[in-house]
């Protein structure tokens, strides 16, 4: 995790290309978890709490102290619980009931009561938690800021705006970005949900995916923007070279990813599928299949463009060749 947003505050350093400017090396974030600040301490629990990963606890050489080991599905989640933990804010063990946190040295445990997967229509992941103890009910969630923000309740247009700017900052730079937010779920309209909405879309014997879904957006709307995150998307060794040998060959190479826009475009610099000229001056965005026939008319505009391009050195890449990058949306 290279940088986050937290309450209208930076974290880490995005654009560092040193581990020193990684979140958990941010001493201001780590003091603030100390001294119990509500909105680090909100945000870091999102990051904690809601995700996929399992853990596993390790003895090291035979001390009486286990060491928590996470195992996680994605490089994403995986940087993020690992991110909080070192500020603080740590996920000691996890069941498939059950949610155990340390958060700045108090253990913390949540009751699983709803999981909403991530899947590529919503774009993000909620969990519906009980805190052991006091017996609040929270709503966690975390995914991509065009999905969450219309999701977010009123009066937060200032920090929505420097969140925004702040992430569209961080995907510049080429990282990944999220939204984390949250919201305390009042018992009885949860319980109302659960029976009048999510048992009746479940047992829908036709189009029961997409009711289900329906249902869910029921529940994740009024939502208190924690922060948002930044992540680092690092290249194996020689990807650059690679991406351009296949390039030299004659062969087409499509990139495929969720990112935004400006992000794909950083990593499809940084790995070598287009140069920075290509970027920045021959590069078509198409939306599908909302704009079929305004994107086939910009492909076509584009491609007499670089055949009349293709006769001045400026419009070549380092190779010589002269591109033209096509992003779908």
């Amino acid at each position: 995790l290279k940088a986050c947003s937290i309450a209208g505050r930076v974290y880490g350093d995005p654009s560092s290309e040193t581990d020193g400017g990684k979140v958990d090396q941010d001493e201001s974030l780590r003091q603030a978890v100390w001294n119990r600040d509500a909105g680090v301490l909100a945000f870091l629990r999102v990051l904690a709490v809601c995700n996929s990963v399992t853990t596993v606890s390790e003895s090291i050489d035979g001390g009486s102290k286990p060491r928590v080991r996470y195992e996680a599905c994605s490089p994403d989640e995986d940087a993020l619980v690992k991110a909080a933990a070192g500020c603080g804010v740590g996920l000691s063990r996890r069941t498939a009931d059950n949610v155990e946190i340390s958060m700045a040295g108090q253990p913390f445990k949540y009751r699983i009561l709803r999981e909403m997967e991530f899947n590529s229509d919503r774009k993000r992941m909620s969990l519906v938690v009980e805190e052991e103890g006091s017996g609040d009910l929270l709503l966690l969630c975390k995914g991509a800021d065009e999905t969450l923000r219309p999701l977010l309740a009123a009066g937060q247009d200032r920090l929505d705006l420097e969140t925004a700017e702040h992430v569209d900052e961080f995907s510049r730079l080429g990282l990944r970005v999220l939204l984390v937010c949250w919201k305390r779920l009042d018992r009885k309209e949860y319980e109302d949900w659960v029976k009048n909405e999510l048992r009746v879309a479940m047992a829908s014997p036709e189009g029961r995916e997409q009711r289900i879904a329906q249902a869910y957006e029921k529940v994740e709307c009024g939502l208190t923007l924690a922060g948002g995150t930044g992540i680092e998307d690092r290249l194996q060794a020689g990807v650059p070279q690679t991406m351009r040998s296949l390039r030299e060959a004659g062969m087409k190479v499509w990139m495929v990813t969720g990112d935004k826009t400006s992000t794909a475009l950083q990593i499809a610099i940084s790995s070598g599928m287009l140069s920075s000229h290509t970027a920045s001056h021959n590069t078509v965005v198409c939306s599908l299949p909302a704009q079929v026939e305004s994107c086939i008319q910009q492909l076509a505009e584009a491609a007499a463009v670089r055949r009349g391009d293709s006769k001045t050195s400026d419009s070549h890449d380092e190779e010589g060749g002269a591109q033209l990058g096509v992003l779908v949306t």
